[in-house]
């Protein structure tokens, strides 16, 4: 590389520092975690986001030892002395950081302090040592330097391209002066890289790296400013459609196993099995509720931010149902009746489809995967025809306890006034309403051929109430103006 003034190489010197702390900021930003609801214990492992804290600390740490050997190898290769001063800020930082690794496992939070403070103590140390290199030395780092922030720059770019092509998949077109404020951007990098190449001027290079920066920055701030309330709900409803798909999945595995269970007789089996899969939707539901919480949807809001809202009650829809059908189901168990259990098991899969059939035109991003999941559910709904084949309810002879049916049938009382409620205060559409209600009304008849094959003083009373709960459903379905 040509020589140069004593000018040119101050200009080299601050546009390296410039650069080195510009690298640091991101080294030394505290590690945050999204807040997620616990995971049950039958779900997933409860320390999972401690997990990920960790491992997140344990980066820094590393960073930040990087830093303090990158420093110390360069001032012993170039006899570089450090003052008495900056030593002992080196000193402090090793030991900060000794203590950040031997409490990082145990105490993440307070070992992400202890190197942060590490690191601000090694980058004056670091910035000292840099300014007291040879000429070229420091030509050769601020040129490796610049060559991986147009690398880091280039990646951001790629996210961003990224994100804009999964925001028009879900919300519609990006507005042109953020593609081409992209389109600038990556323009400047490439006359970066082409500079870089030809070893020509490293400092202009950096600055070319610094205005494509602020380029991409320009476009993050008009994306979200353009496109910022689609946008969140976009992804609120792809997390919730990733939600559905896990419990929908879960429902498939578990009205299988539990199939699996009754026809060899292994009722109190089944009945874990379902109570798994009532506490695995909940634990979806919950997380829905979080993240829906967060949003405000506006009165007069765009037909995509509508679109985006039907899909969150779609997958909220979903889960309530798969949640209230597996109570129901494991209460009949517990009551001995296996044909409604079976009967609420089958009539979730009837109730499920139309609504996913309903996420595919709606959220037609995710279409090969709900067409998937759709499918599932035709296969799991044909296994169930053929089980009832085999084993035929009525040669199935389960004691019935009668508390027991009670629990059954409060169950659907509950289920049938929450659902209306609901559907008074606009929460439930008309069409899932009625699918609820369809639901209930098919469990509660087979409810009463069970009740009808007891004894008429344990039967009459139970029979009367659930006669009482079926006229109710069905005045309930005949004063709605949707058909399903």
């Amino acid at each position: 590389m040509a020589g140069i003034s004593g000018r040119a190489l101050k200009a080299i010197s601050a546009s390296l520092i410039v650069l080195i702390v510009a690298s640091m900021l991101a080294v030394l930003a505290p590690v945050t975690t999204a807040a997620s609801p616990a995971t049950p214990a039958n779900v997933g492992p409860e320390n999972g986001n401690v997990t990920k804290r960790v491992k997140a600390v344990e980066v820094l740490i590393n960073r930040v030892e990087c830093l303090i050997n990158r420093t110390l190898t360069l001032a012993r290769q170039y006899n570089v002395t450090i003052p008495e001063n900056l030593s002992k800020k080196l000193s402090v930082a090793r030991e900060l950081l000794a203590n950040a690794s031997s409490i990082a496992q145990e105490e993440p939070k307070k070992a992400m302090w202890l190197a942060i403070r590490a690191g601000r103590l090694i980058l004056p140390v670091y910035v000292y040592v840099v300014r007291h290199l040879p000429t070229e030395v420091k030509e050769e780092i601020l040129a490796k330097r610049v060559s991986a922030e147009v690398n880091v720059t280039e990646s951001a770019i790629k996210r961003l391209e990224n994100v804009i092509k999964w925001i028009e998949d879900r919300v519609g077109n990006v507005p042109e002066p953020v593609q081409e404020r992209v389109g600038k951007a990556l323009e400047l990098l490439n006359q970066a890289k082409e500079l870089l190449a030809n070893g020509t001027n490293v400092k202009q290079a950096m600055v070319l790296v610094i205005r494509a920066r602020h380029e991409l920055g320009a476009a993050c701030m008009m994306l979200k400013r353009e496109t910022g309330r689609a946008w969140h709900v976009a992804v609120v409803a792809d997390m919730a459609l990733r939600n559905v798909v896990m419990g929908v999945v879960k429902l498939a595995v578990g009205i299988n196993r539990t199939l699996t269970l009754i026809g060899n007789n292994q009722t109190r089996e089944a009945i874990v099995a379902l109570t798994r899969l009532h506490n695995y939707a909940n634990y979806l539901l919950i997380r829905i509720k979080i993240m829906t919480s967060h949003i405000k949807i506006p009165v007069n809001a765009s037909p995509v931010v509508s679109n985006m809202t039907k899909v969150l009650e779609l997958s909220k829809e979903i889960l309530l149902e798969i949640n209230a059908s597996s109570t129901q189901a494991v209460a009949a168990l517990k009551a001995g009746d296996v044909g409604t259990a079976v009967t609420v098991l089958n009539t979730t899969l009837t109730n499920v489809k139309p609504a996913i059939t309903e996420l595919l035109r709606t959220a037609r991003w995710a279409h090969g995967i709900l067409l998937h999941v759709k499918i599932m559910l035709e296969h799991i709904g044909k296994n169930m025809r053929t089980w009832l084949r085999k084993h035929p309810i009525r040669h199935m002879h389960l004691p019935i306890v009668p508390r027991n049916m009670m629990v059954l049938i409060k169950v659907l009382e509950k289920r049938v006034r929450m659902a209306k409620t609901a559907y008074e205060k606009g929460k439930l559409s008309c069409e899932a309403y009625a699918r609820i209600l369809k639901g209930t009304d098919a469990a509660l008849h087979n409810i009463l051929k069970t009740l009808n094959k007891l004894p008429d003083k344990v039967a009459k009373p139970l029979a009367e109430k659930v006669q009482n709960l079926i006229k109710l459903v069905e005045h309930e379905l005949g004063q709605l103006k949707c058909k399903v």
